[in-house]
């Protein structure tokens, strides 16, 4: 807050001596020269890294470091402090005094960046009359700086930073405008690219001085004062508009957790990302000490490197996201965490892999915001670098590295679809390399850049999609790869399901597949590698979405018909359109009254089903669009509901998972009706659901059914099913008096009916339940809340003791029920 007011103090005093139109000029002014200096350092960079993927940060920093201006499409990584690190440890290193007009600084060191080390900033001082104005600042990740492998810093298993490259502390690169050539020379030897890197350092060293000479201009133009005025009131500028978006907030804590695979080092030890986040007084407190702590591996970073820049990329994105970047934007945010967290590491721990985590506790902390401001947060992205390298030799013998990154959907709002495929949220508007670009410089081509269906998260607003990306390599290479984020899916919100998890394998050509994670594999001529990336989560119930909508994302290929079943209750009809009929009955089921299924006098006919093949999802979609349906016409079937099939208490059901339940007015004719139509075009699956179909059984009822109100729908039913010798009825009695009001007295129950398994059966087995009741839901949550306590544990100790066993299952809609009459519509 010093900062803050020193900075209202000047600028006070100016706004009495200079004109304030001229004050506004020179802001625009300065905030538009690092993107014009960007764009220059685009155009005269040697490697792709530089020109394309944009690997870089071009910006002007005030005297004590503090960030001025920073260009519009540097990564956000860098936006939260990086050159201002670099400038403050030039300032403590060298001191002010030393740094002349014409000197160039680099550096580079993991204690001071506390990045990965190809991140090197060079900056250089601006003077007028003798007086630090500040400094213009490039930052470049230089494309190789040694280290164990092809790149530096790609490595998933390194272990210290010492493995990782070369290191520069705070060195003079230019010294009074004469270059310092053992420094270039200790450049060019420690790197496997000597002709990319020393052309991006040319680009780099162009930069700051092209930068330098422009804001030169400024002060010659209008005066250092006018300058210094301007850099106060744009400090005073965003720190009053982050205080009035912090103090529109409500005051509290918020919470959210989330976690990465591993460190590449300890396989399968997850990375803890648990944050806690403040807001009170106009101010921000992000608390970070529920991380892991410091890693084996290389996802380690600094504190100002790491938990720092972190949280100010969280706010930045929240609160002024529309606003140049300046130090002004950070005042009120503060940060939380003790040393030796995995993003407050040790100067010597491993960093190459430094910004992998960053785009995931970024989104964890906005995430935990979710319930302070109404809507105007989405839902998780997909979160991750998903760096992949391809190193190897040309033909010529000359070295060659190609780096990219996965792009993934994006958390769909309260208002609209999730945007992607872009690259992270720390990646910013990083535009993915042209495939046309990559196949010209490398050896392999690209055989499929395709969007992944179904990978956006199911919502009222879908979630982003993922892409699929498949290599095929026309020589012998080296792949390296930091696939994460394959256990922890982008996460919905306020309904929505969560995205597709990324994942990826390597196919060679003598037939082995190999799961790509984080790892390094030797590839040979013809072998192939196939990347799918993840999706955003959605928002919203995905019920709520228009089925309108839904219909088209099917026609583009964004969503496939089984999920539009499956995940929205959608049933897109062969031309296209939504049968609406089916769609009902699909999203019907969540408020669905069981007890509906059920006419007086009418046996049941149970199909209990496990899907075959790996085909779950086609199966169900197959069954609750078009079987459930289609069996409606057979003579004597008068009504039918699917459910899904939980364990809840007693005996564990380790039957099949789905029941289809079909009620009977004509027992004899339906099933002959089944029979006959076996094969046919109204039952094409036959072979797939006789083998799915392992349990199906005729009941009758029995007794009178016990009604306690007038039901609701809650989409849910208990059924308990009771095994007894085959024909005893010695405990019916207990079963009407006893267990069946035992259960109607239940929370959440409306009514019981219970049956037994009939004489008359279409298969010889015997069936698995002799007696089963079922108690028709209304209020699930109370339900479950008495299941959790132990309610039935008397009734199931009265079932035993009277010689019977029982399992207990919850039955969950999966649709409404279905009538021949809706059928005809």
């Amino acid at each position: 807050m010093n900062a803050h007011h020193f900075a209202e103090t000047r600028s006070a005093h100016a706004s009495k001596l200079l004109d304030p139109i001229q004050l506004q000029v020179v802001k625009q002014r300065i905030v538009a020269v690092p993107n014009l200096i960007e764009k220059n350092v685009e155009r005269t960079a040697f490697s792709v890294l530089v020109q394309e993927y944009k690997d870089y940060a071009v910006g002007f920093v005030d005297p004590t470091g503090r960030l001025v201006a920073q260009s519009r499409h540097s990564l956000p990584a860098f936006v939260a402090n990086a050159l201002g690190l670099a400038v403050r440890a030039g300032l403590r290193e060298i001191g002010e005094d030393d740094m002349h007009s014409g000197d160039i600084m680099i550096v580079s060191e993991a204690a001071v960046l506390g990045k990965h080390i190809n991140d090197v900033v060079a900056y250089t001082p601006v003077r007028a009359q003798g007086r630090l104005l500040g400094f213009f600042a490039v930052l470049v990740h230089w494309i190789d700086v040694g280290g164990a492998v092809t790149g530096s810093c790609f490595s998933p298993s390194t272990t210290d930073v010492f493995q990782e490259g070369t290191q520069f502390p705070t060195v003079k690169l230019v010294s009074r405008g004469k270059r310092v050539r053992d420094i270039f020379r200790i450049i060019e030897t420690n790197t496997r690219f000597p002709k990319l890197l020393m052309g991006d350092l040319e680009a780099q060293l162009g930069g700051c001085l092209m930068g330098h000479d422009m804001v030169q201009e400024i002060v010659v133009q209008y005066g250092p004062d006018m300058l210094m005025a301007a850099v106060d009131e744009m400090f005073t500028d965003a720190d009053r508009a982050m205080e009035r978006a912090l103090s529109a907030l409500p005051p509290g804590t918020y919470k959210a957790s989330s976690f990465m695979d591993d460190d590449g080092v300890r396989i399968g030890e997850p990375i803890r990302i648990d944050v806690s986040v403040t807001i009170g007084d106009g101010q921000m407190t992000v608390d970070l000490s529920g991380l892991s702590e410091q890693l084996a591996g290389p996802f380690n970073a600094g504190r100002d490197g790491g938990a720092v820049a972190v949280a100010r990329m969280a706010a930045k994105i929240l609160f002024a996201g529309d606003t140049p970047v300046n130090e002004g934007d950070f005042m009120r945010v503060h940060v939380d965490i003790p040393d030796g967290k995995f993003l407050s590491a040790r100067p010597d721990a491993p960093v190459g892999g430094a910004g992998n985590t960053s785009a995931t506790v970024v989104d964890t902390i906005i995430s935990a915001l979710a319930p302070a401001m109404a809507g105007q947060v989405p839902a998780g992205h997909h979160g991750i670098y998903g760096t992949h390298t391809i190193s190897g030799r040309l033909p010529s013998g000359e070295r060659y590295l190609s780096l990219d990154a996965m792009s993934g959907g994006w958390g769909a709002f309260a208002t609209a679809d999730g945007p992607g495929p872009y690259r992270s949220l720390t990646h910013g508007d990083v535009r993915d390399v042209p495939v046309e670009l990559q196949e010209a410089y490398y050896p392999y081509r690209i055989e499929a850049k395709q969007l992944r269906a179904d990978s956006g998260g199911a919502g009222r607003h879908r979630g982003g999609l993922g892409i699929e990306k498949v290599y095929r390599f026309l020589q012998d290479c080296t792949l390296l790869a930091k696939v994460e984020r394959t256990g922890c899916p982008p996460w919905g919100l306020s309904g929505g399901m969560p995205g597709s998890c990324p994942a990826g394998h390597v196919d060679h050509q003598d037939g082995r597949q190999l799961e790509m994670k984080k790892g390094q594999w030797p590839m040979k001529a013809g072998d192939s590698a196939r990347i799918l990336s993840g999706g955003g989560g959605g928002y919203g119930h995905p019920h709520e979405r228009d089925p309108r909508s839904v219909a088209e994302d099917v026609r583009q290929g964004y969503v496939t018909a089984e999920a539009a079943t499956l995940d929205y209750g959608v049933v897109v009809a062969p031309n296209g359109g939504v049968d609406a009929v089916r769609t009902a009955v699909l999203r019907g089921a969540v408020s669905a009254d069981t007890g509906a299924l059920f006419g007086e006098g009418q046996d049941l006919y149970l199909v209990m089903t496990r899907p075959v093949d790996g085909q779950d999802r086609l199966f169900n979609h197959w069954y609750s669009a078009t079987h459930v349906h289609d069996l409606l016409a057979i003579p004597g079937i008068a009504a039918a509901q699917r459910f899904r099939l939980h364990g809840a208490a007693g005996q564990s059901h380790d039957g099949p998972p789905y029941l289809a339940i079909y009620a009977l007015a004509e027992t004899q004719r339906a099933i002959d009706g089944i029979v006959a139509r076996r094969g046919t075009s109204l039952m094409p699956s036959t072979s797939a659901l006789d083998r799915s179909a392992s349990v199906a059984v005729v009941y009758s009822p029995a007794g009178q059914p016990l009604r306690v109100r007038e039901p609701e729908g809650g989409g849910a039913m208990l059924m308990l099913g009771l095994n007894t010798a085959e024909r005893d009825t010695s405990l019916d009695e207990a079963l009407q008096n006893q267990w069946q009001p035992a259960l109607a007295a239940l929370p959440g129950i409306n009514a019981v009916r219970w049956y037994r398994a009939s004489d008359f059966q279409t298969k010889p087995e015997l069936p698995r339940y002799h007696r089963v009741l079922y108690a028709h839901v209304d209020d699930s949550a109370a339900l479950r809340a008495a299941l959790d306590s132990g309610a039935l544990d008397a009734l199931l100790a009265s079932i035993s003791n009277a010689g019977g066993v029982a399992s207990v299952i919850r039955c969950d809609a999966l649709t409404a029920a279905v009538t021949p009459v809706q059928q005809d519509q």
